[in-house]
Order: C-alpha cells, then structure tokens, then sequence
C-alpha cells in the first residue's frame, strides 16, 4: 500500500460510497392500491395517469397500445395477469422519465418485445414472466439505478436483458434465463451494449 499511496481505509470508504450509489429509494405507496379489473391495456393507462399504485387482478391483458409509466413514485402490480400483444406493438410496457417506479409480476406472452425502461431512474422490475416473444424482455437505455430481480425469461427470438448506451449503476440478479431461441451474439442472455439494433 506504501508504494501506491492507498490507505486501508480508503477500500472500505470506497464500497461504503459503492453501496449508497446502488441503494434503491423505494417511494412509499400512499394508501392501498387501486385494483384493475380490466381487459384493455388503455383503460389501464387511464387509471395510471390518476393513481399512483395499482393492483391488476384481471386474468389477462389485451395490450391494444403499449403500458405507460411517466412520473415518480408508481408502483404497478401485475398480479398473475398475462399480457398479450400484437407484433405492431414494438414495447408491451414502456417505463419512460420514471422515477422510483416499481414493475411487479405479469406474464407476457405475446408480442415483440415486453420491458422498455427509457430515461428513468430507480425503477425495479420484479418476478415477471416473459416467453416466446419474437424480440426482447427487458431493454433498459440511458437510465440509471435499474434493478431487473427475480424475472423467468424464456424462448426468446432477441436478448432477454439488455442494457444499453447510457445506463449505468444498475444491477440484474436471480433472473432465470432459459431456451433462447436468437442465433447471434446480440440475442444472448444479458447483452451490454452501447450499439443501436442493425
């Protein structure tokens, strides 16, 4: 350490900061969430723009326009709902200039591609079921403080994961990535990238 010039305490100071940076700031849900009994992924939407919590109970989730998640502090409860879209629709669920959202459950079935998580920070994506889409799970691009937890992503026609250009101090843990039906480098289990899709 002499010969560097670095002290011991200068490591533990360094994972201490590390620790505060991946810290999620959870927003607390005021009040109980609002159910969403539902069939269409637009009246969803128009319960998102009033509620900040929302609980889906419905079976299934026609996706007729892509799920919108803008602001701070929304927290979404997909339940055990399966989502269902046309290949039109390039994004089931879009998280765009999010702060502290929070993304929980649901099963998406159809479709292109499921998670797109744009400009956001603190957003956490937790126990989704993703399968036999013809391109992505989760795509996260220019955000920060992303956690991607506890997802099953499977038979996939593009990468499950990826992070792309401009995203940074996020974590992706115990997600289980299995039968990936992509050929090329670009559809493995986690793609880092800073490349735009050829």
């Amino acid at each position: 350490s002499q010969a560097l010039g670095i002290e011991a305490a200068a490591a533990t100071d360094a994972w201490q900061k590390a620790e505060k940076i991946f810290a999620q700031t959870e927003t607390p849900v005021k009040g109980p969430a609002t159910i969403f009994a539902g069939a269409q992924a637009s009246a969803l939407n128009r319960l998102l723009e009033r509620n900040l919590s929302v609980r889906v109970s419905s079976a299934a989730i026609e996706i007729d326009e892509p799920i919108r998640i803008v602001g701070k502090g929304v927290s979404l409860d997909l339940g055990s709902a399966i989502l269902r879209a046309s290949e039109a629709i390039p994004y089931a669920l879009r998280i765009e200039r999010a702060e502290n959202a929070i993304v929980q459950g649901g099963e998406f079935a159809a479709g292109d591609s499921a998670i797109l998580v744009n400009i956001s920070k603190h957003v956490l994506i937790l126990d989704s079921r993703i399968h036999d889409l013809s391109g992505s799970g989760i795509v996260v691009t220019r955000s920060s403080a992303v956690t991607i937890r506890g997802n099953e992503i499977r038979s996939m026609g593009h990468a499950p994961i990826v992070l792309h250009g401009g995203t940074d101090s996020s974590i992706v843990e115990r997600n289980e990535i299995v039968q990936n039906t992509g050929a090329s480098n670009m559809s493995a289990g986690i793609v880092l990238s800073d490349r735009n899709r050829d």
